[in-house]
C-alpha cells in the first residue's frame, strides 16, 4: 500500500484519514522510522492529539510485524539503490579509463609525429603540452635532428574528437522510496486502534 500525504517525519504524525466521518475523530499516526515504533512497543500505547491509546495483544502484534516488513522492505530498497549506484558508477569508471587510454594513445602518436620531425596541427601540439608538458618537449627537441628532410604534413588525430559527457552517477540512480508504518486509530467514545500497516510514503 502507499500510505499517502506526509509532509513530515515526526513521531505521532497525525492527520485525518476519513474526513467524511471526522465526527467519529479518525486518524492516523505515520511512524517514519524504527526507533519510533520501538517507543510504542515499549509503552504499549499510541498519542494522538493528546490522547493517550493502549495497544491491544492483537494490535502489539499487528504493530511487530509491521515493523518487520519495515525493516524488510528499507533493506531491499537500500540493496536495490546501492547496486543501481554502483552500476552507474561502474560505467563512469569504465569510460573514464578508456577516455585516459585514448589520450594517452593520442598523446604519444602526436608525440612520434613532431619528433620524426612530421608537421602536426597546432591543435594536436596544443593538446600533447596539456597532456605532459616534458613529453611535449622532448619531441620538439628530437624534431630538431629531422631539420633537413622533408616533413610530411599529418591530419589531426582530434579532428572531429567529441567530448564525452559524464552524468553524476547520483542523479542516475532512481532515489530511494521511503517506507512507513500507519497506524488507524478511531478517537470515539472508546479510543481504540482500528489498524496497522506498512508500506511505501507518497510525498
Amino acid at each position: 500500500m502507499a500510505i499517502g500525504n506526509i509532509g513530515a517525519t515526526n513521531f505521532y504524525k497525525a492527520q485525518d484519514t476519513h474526513p467524511e466521518t471526522q465526527n467519529t475523530g479518525r486518524k492516523s499516526i505515520v511512524f517514519t522510522n524504527a526507533t519510533d515504533i520501538g517507543k510504542a512497543l515499549a509503552t504499549r500505547q499510541v498519542s494522538v492529539d493528546g490522547v493517550s491509546i493502549e495497544l491491544s495483544d492483537e494490535a502489539m502484534q499487528a504493530l511487530y510485524d509491521a515493523r518487520d516488513k519495515f525493516y524488510a522492505d528499507r533493506d531491499a530498497e537500500t540493496e536495490r539503490y546501492v547496486a543501481e549506484f554502483n552500476k552507474y558508477a561502474a560505467e563512469q569508471q569504465k569510460e573514464a579509463a578508456e577516455d585516459m587510454a585514448e589520450d594517452m594513445a593520442k598523446a604519444l602518436a602526436t608525440a612520434r609525429r613532431i619528433a620524426n620531425g612530421d608537421i602536426v596541427p597546432a591543435i594536436d601540439e596544443q593538446k600533447l603540452l596539456e597532456y605532459n608538458a616534458d613529453l611535449y618537449k622532448m619531441a620538439k627537441a628530437a624534431a630538431m635532428l629531422h631539420q633537413m628532410e622533408e616533413h610530411r604534413k599529418d591530419k589531426s588525430l582530434y579532428e572531429n574528437e567529441e567530448e564525452r559527457e559524464y552524468t553524476d552517477p547520483e542523479k542516475e540512480t532512481t532515489p530511494m522510496q521511503k517506507y512507513g508504518v500507519e497506524v488507524e486509530v478511531s478517537l470515539g467514545d472508546v479510543p481504540a486502534v482500528e489498524g496497522i500497516s506498512e508500506g511505501q510514503l507518497t510525498e
